[in-house]
């Protein structure tokens, strides 16, 4: 098992700022049909205009996500978790719980 790094409030600040490395990125599009219920490639373009190597397009694997709070006890689907697993599995969502090291700030700070 490889040994996880610790996030540094640096590495923390750079992520929330949204900050990236790779350098002239003018657009990032979506490989997407019309239907969003639908996609067919979880493909994202990348268009980078370098001034010394010019444009170019880079395609890259792209995988939704979304953080959100546990919805236990907001009522819905009426806390019926056999009925939020079975729409979870319906519709593709996957969960994963955010590890939290037992941090009362980071358990206690989305509410």
């Amino acid at each position: 098992m490889s040994k996880v790094k610790k996030a540094t409030p640096s590495d923390i600040k750079k992520f929330l700022e949204g900050h990236d490395d790779e350098k002239y990125i003018v657009s990032i599009e979506l490989d997407q049909t019309r239907d969003w219920s639908i996609d067919e490639t979880n493909k994202v373009y990348i268009i980078i205009d370098d001034p010394k190597k010019g444009k170019r397009i880079k395609v890259q694997k792209f995988t939704p996500f979304c953080w959100t709070k546990s919805l236990r006890g907001s009522g819905f689907y009426d806390d019926d978790l056999d009925v939020i697993r079975k729409k979870a599995k319906e519709f593709g969502i996957y969960t994963q719980k955010l590890e939290t090291d037992d941090s009362e700030r980071v358990e206690g700070g989305y509410k």
